[in-house]
């Protein structure tokens, strides 16, 4: 292939600027078949699973899915040849718009729990965690594991059949999953300290804190500011520096500039014709404070899923990547992929063209709930968010 985004050059300098494509730093990763044989009939599907070692790559893979994980492929000899949606390629892809699915590891739930024991073998830490634990005990115990790897992964009996690891031990970041050729990434995360500076330097828009009447409920909304014709690149990159800035201190929000702050209240009704849903305009409102429930889970929707030329500094190697893809599929008579390249110095072609002024709006809404100091309301309580865009082509 023309593009090698894992030379020497390249792995030496993992670590680039925000605004760039990053190599992935070393992890593991597995690929797993999915055999779905009913009677005659058999269908394979595929899935990936990876263990990352720095936090930072979590950035990159907000940023550009499947980029990044195709680059991750590339750190490995080869990957046999999968069958989906009715062409072969030894490609780790997902179809767009993806949904991300983002929650801490840290929270003391049946999955995590089954989670984090299943990876005992490598972090040891894991095995001391158990169900009558202390609810309050359970994230310290599980972020101390992910920082104390086995010394020696190399000592481990490995499965029949299979070969041995190894690697060089490291503390666990976080875990991918996805299943080949769908729309959904799954990722799991140790809470990290925030990072020294804010990743996310702009403004949010007027923000609205609505009450459902009835509950303590409210719903935060706001957008990202973005300017006028904002390219695709400009809104991946505030998406995922606001996630990320969110992940690791969700009262960020606090901090951003905003022109305003309204106020406004949603009549939980029974559902009898004999009334009606209500809408309430919002009311100015002083600037509240915001605390943290802990480590959120974040949701993001219409994520592109590339590779798409979000990156002005990379277009040129997106490129030819394109049309390395668009020669594998020829040589084997596979359609060629909407927005492949027939040069390798040509433009993206179709709705996909990633550097025209078409990136819509990014959309922030948090769950919370109020929090009083001598009767008074102070602020709000921070929980997860959904992050989404608006007219996403």
């Amino acid at each position: 292939m023309h593009l090698d985004p894992l030379d020497a050059q390249n792995a030496q300098n993992a670590v680039v600027g925000r605004d760039k494509l990053a190599v992935p730093a070393a992890g593991l990763g597995a690929y797993v078949s999915l055999d779905y044989t009913v009677g005659g009939d058999a269908r394979f599907e595929h899935a990936v699973v990876l263990l990352a070692s720095q936090w930072e790559d979590l950035y990159h893979l907000i940023y550009n899915p499947s980029f990044f994980v195709e680059a991750w492929r590339q750190r490995y000899g080869s990957t046999p040849d999968h069958s989906h949606a009715g062409f072969t390629t030894p490609e780790w892809f997902m179809l767009g718009p993806i949904t991300i699915v983002i929650e801490p590891l840290s929270s003391y739930t049946p999955k995590n729990f089954v989670l984090l024991k299943s990876l005992e073998t490598l972090y040891p830490g894991f095995g001391a965690l158990n169900i009558g634990m202390a609810i309050d005990a359970f994230p310290s115990a599980v972020i101390n594991a992910a920082n104390a790897p086995l010394s020696d992964w190399s000592s481990i009996r490995p499965t029949k059949g299979l070969p041995p690891l190894t690697a060089k031990p490291f503390p666990l970041a976080f875990i991918a999953e996805f299943a080949i050729a769908t729309r959904t990434l799954s990722v799991y995360y140790i809470p990290q300290p925030p990072a020294p500076e804010r990743r996310y330097q702009s403004g949010i828009t007027q923000m609205t804190i609505n009450k459902v009447a009835y509950t303590d409920l409210h719903l935060l909304h706001f957008d990202l500011v973005m300017p006028e014709g904002a390219t695709r690149h400009q809104v991946a990159t505030s998406r995922a520096e606001f996630v990320m800035d969110y992940l690791e201190n969700p009262t960020v929000v606090g901090s951003l500039q905003a022109p305003g702050h309204l106020h406004a209240a949603a009549a939980f009704l029974p559902d009898e014709k004999a009334q009606n849903l209500m809408v309430t305009p919002g009311v100015a409102t002083s600037v509240p404070q915001f605390r943290s429930a802990g480590p959120p889970s974040v949701i993001i929707d219409s994520v592109w899923a590339g590779p798409q030329s979000l990156d002005p500094g990379v277009e040129a190697r997106e490129k030819e990547l394109r049309y390395d893809l668009l020669k594998l599929r020829s040589s084997k008579g596979l359609p060629v992929i909407d927005g492949m390249s027939s040069s390798p110095n040509g433009a993206f072609e179709g709705s996909n063209s990633g550097n025209s002024g078409d990136g819509p709006p990014v959309c922030v809404v948090a769950n919370s709930t109020p929090y009083y100091e001598n009767g008074q309301l102070v602020g709000y309580i921070l929980g997860g968010v959904l992050v989404k865009v608006y007219n996403y082509e």
